[in-house]
């Protein structure tokens, strides 16, 4: 690991492999040791980064909202990666639909899993419409990790729990992002784009939008809107797994990413 100074930011960086650039952007509840069984399925065929956004991981937390677009930018160039497959879950993943509107010319692929992109409202369940009121009740931040890992990592409409290695993996990462949040509440990622979902259509490089029957249902109707609106967008259902199919699912995840990257290679 490395931390760079990116943007005015201190930012942890991991960096392996040669080969086509494939970049991962976590979700808002890990950091980037999420993508640990892809690391190991990419070299050394493809050169792999994943970074910690500021607050997750071992990148220190900030008090304003900062560009990630421009973090991510810095990050490319500090790497001197021209073009690059944007590999991103959850906000990762929004992050990376931002990024590839206001930089085309750097971005190769995206691999989307259970995101989304700003954009119209969708409509919630009760059931989830319920969670907000105990995230604002939530005193501390094992009590909002507590609340996370209900609904992204069981997911609310699957029969029991998540597989508790799992739930402790994710548990450790967001307690790390929830402390942080505690303490330093402003400081967040902003996105340039107010309203991406009315630009899908200029997004013309390949796309994979992975979806899960457990994610919660406003996360998959996110996904819908990725998968109906960007042009190249092939469709990864994985079934049996909630918001981290990447985590709860890997030899399957990393079978469709490895095909994606290959037909880019042709």
């Amino acid at each position: 690991m490395a931390t760079l100074a990116l943007a005015g930011l201190a930012v942890a960086v991991d960096e392996a492999g040669g080969g086509p650039a494939v970049v991962f952007g976590h979700a808002g509840i890990c950091d980037r040791t999420m993508w640990d069984d892809q690391w190991d399925a990419l070299a050394p065929a493809y050169r792999a980064v994943r970074f910690d956004r500021p607050g997750a991981g071992a990148s220190p937390a900030v008090d304003a909202p900062y560009d990630h677009a421009a973090l991510l930018e810095a990050l490319l160039d500090r790497l001197e990666i021209e073009r690059a497959v944007l590999v991103g879950a959850s906000m990762g993943g929004s992050l990376s639909v931002d990024f590839a509107l206001a930089h085309p010319d750097r971005v190769a692929g995206l691999v989307l899993v259970c995101s989304g992109c700003t954009g119209p409202d969708v409509p919630l369940t009760a059931a989830e419409a319920a969670v907000g009121p105990l995230y604002e009740a939530a005193r501390d931040a094992a009590a909002m990790v507590d609340i996370d890992l209900g609904l992204w990592v069981d997911g609310p409409d699957r029969p029991g729990r998540a597989d508790e290695r799992l739930r402790e993996r994710v548990r450790a990462m967001d307690l790390v992002c929830a402390q942080h949040e505690f303490a330093h509440p402003e400081g967040r990622a902003t996105w340039r784009e107010a309203n991406a979902a009315d630009r899908l259509s200029g997004i013309r490089v390949p796309a994979l939008v992975v979806t899960a029957p457990y994610d919660p249902p406003m996360s998959r109707a996110r996904s819908e809107i990725l998968a109906t609106g960007l042009p190249r967008a092939q469709r990864l259902v994985m079934d049996g797994c909630a918001h981290l199919p990447s985590m709860e699912a890997p030899d399957r995840f990393n079978r469709a990413l490895l095909a994606l990257l290959a037909g880019l290679s042709r």
